[in-house]
Order: structure tokens, then C-alpha cells, then sequence
């Protein structure tokens, strides 16, 4: 049953994996996507301490603090969801599962890749727009954000489709996945672990573009040449492509071989 697949025992599977996900990180979730509100009153009460006057956060600091908030759920998440995995009695019980690795391994991907960047992204957002909603000083939402308009207003020649919406998404699950990596592949300290390993990986590829010479295709950049839009795309989701391929093979690999 090692590498077979069966819906209806997937679907089971998955519902469970869910749940457990659910108890797991459910209210440090919930924390995090009320961020907004925490601050929100923060911002209120030194206002009135130091100003005397009401004044709601600005949205450069919103934006500023939802990045923050990015950041924990992607490093909290796949530690606390999957990180028992590597324990012996935790990992045994879990490879005691009537699933397939394949099934678990779908699962994973799935919940950590997909799911919880979009309940996030809606979660935070739609808090962030019920507070624009009661106070009129809270100005503009962050789904009132279109990258788009910025980049004309920029002159940056380049637009994305969905006025920049994905992303947000794509800067979430990538890190999801790595930080998921990373809690299967260490046994202790898994995001600081992770952390380091990514630092390590950064430099090194750092290094490695500066020391190599790249040719230059130019019958390539004279035919693009007048669309910039669609070479900056390209340089942009090639990597990023790559970067999943890695990723998803990297998770594969490891489950295939956790044995407790």
C-alpha cells in the first residue's frame, strides 16, 4: 500500500489530516489572522496616550505587519502541523496509518501548500476589511491593493494578472513548503534549523551567479525586447517553478524514507 492510491481512503485521510491540523494550530491560526485588530487598538490607545487625538494604523504599517504575520504561519505552521513526524513514538503512530505514502505525502502538500495560504490570505484580508468597514479613519483595506495601478503610477513596466493578487499567494506557499521540509528533515529546532540551512543556500547561490558568466541570448531579447512585461514574468516564474519541482520532490523523498 506503500505507493498506492485510493480516493475514497484519501478523502478519509485528508479530513483527518485536516482535523488534526485544525488542533494542532487552530488558535495560534486564529491569533494571527486577528493581527489586524490587535493592532488596531494598539495604535488607538498610544494615539490617545501621545497625540490625544483617534488615529487608526496607516496602511504602509498594515502592510508592514501583515508581512510579519506571513512570516509566523509560514514558519510556525509545518512545525507544529507535521513536525512530530520525526519523533519516534509521534512518527510511529503516524506511519501506523491505513494510508499510503502517497496519500499522506498529497495530503501534506495540499493542507501546508494550498489551504492554509489561502485561508490567510481571505482570513486576514477579510478582517482587515471589516475594521475599514466600522472606521471610517481605518482608510483603505489591503484588498483595496492593486499592485497594477502601483506600477503605472511607478512606471514600472509590468503588470500581473489579478492586480498582483497571486502574489501574495506565491509568497506564502513556496516558504510553506520549505519550512515543511525543514520540520521533516530535523529532528529538533526545526525553524531555526531551517533558517540557517536557507541563509547557507542564499549565499551560496549568491556566490555561485556572481563566479559564473551567463550568455545572453540576444535574438531572444530583440524579439521581447518591446514587451518587457513578459520577459520580467518569465525571469520571475521559471525560478519559481523550479523552486516547486525541488520542493515537492524534496517532501516526497523524505517521507519515502522515514522509518522509526
Amino acid at each position: 500500500m506503500n505507493n498506492t492510491f485510493d480516493t475514497r481512503r484519501f478523502g478519509k485521510y485528508f479530513m483527518f489530516d485536516l482535523k488534526n491540523a485544525k488542533s494542532n494550530y487552530g488558535l495560534t491560526f486564529l491569533i494571527v489572522i486577528c493581527m489586524p485588530i490587535i493592532i488596531y487598538i494598539l495604535s488607538i490607545i498610544f494615539s490617545m496616550l501621545f497625540n490625544g487625538h483617534w488615529t487608526s494604523p496607516s496602511l504602509p504599517m498594515r502592510v508592514c505587519f501583515s508581512c510579519i504575520a506571513c512570516a509566523i504561519i509560514c514558519m510556525s505552521f509545518p512545525a507544529q502541523a507535521y513536525g512530530k513526524i520525526t519523533d519516534k513514538r509521534a512518527g510511529s503512530e503516524w506511519l501506523m496509518i491505513p494510508a499510503s505514502k502517497l496519500e499522506k505525502y498529497l495530503s501534506m502538500i495540499l493542507i501546508t501548500g494550498i489551504i492554509v495560504p489561502i485561508c490567510f490570505v481571505l482570513g486576514y484580508g477579510i478582517v482587515d476589511y471589516i475594521l475599514s468597514i466600522i472606521d471610517p479613519t481605518y482608510v483603505g483595506s489591503l484588498f483595496g491593493i492593486d499592485v497594477n495601478k502601483w506600477c503605472a503610477e511607478n512606471d514600472v513596466p509590468i503588470s500581473f494578472a489579478g492586480r498582483g493578487y497571486w502574489l501574495m499567494f506565491f509568497s506564502i506557499s513556496p516558504y510553506m513548503l520549505t519550512f515543511l521540509l525543514g520540520a521533516l528533515c530535523f529532528r529538533t529546532k526545526k525553524v531555526s534549523k531551517t533558517i540557517v540551512a536557507l541563509i547557507i543556500i542564499s549565499i551560496g547561490l549568491m556566490i555561485a551567479s556572481v563566479s559564473c558568466h551567463f550568455s545572453i541570448d540576444s535574438d531572444f531579447v530583440g524579439r521581447h525586447a518591446k514587451d518587457l512585461n513578459f520577459t520580467i514574468n518569465a525571469m520571475m516564474d521559471i525560478p519559481l517553478i523550479i523552486e516547486y519541482l525541488v520542493l515537492l520532490v524534496g517532501i516526497w523523498f523524505r517521507i519515502s524514507t522515514i522509518k522509526h
